[in-house]
């Protein structure tokens, strides 16, 4: 079995899931709940 990190670092998760982009639209949109949904993989 080969097993390799897909994402190493917390800095990692916040690029590949574009945390900062989902927090700007959410913001600039005025929304004061929100749901998100990430992949098992």
């Amino acid at each position: 079995i080969e097993i390799s990190p897909i994402l190493n670092l917390s800095k990692d998760y916040e690029a590949y899931f574009e945390v900062d982009k989902c927090v700007k639209w959410i913001v600039d949109n005025g929304y004061q709940r929100v749901a998100l949904q990430f992949p098992d993989e």
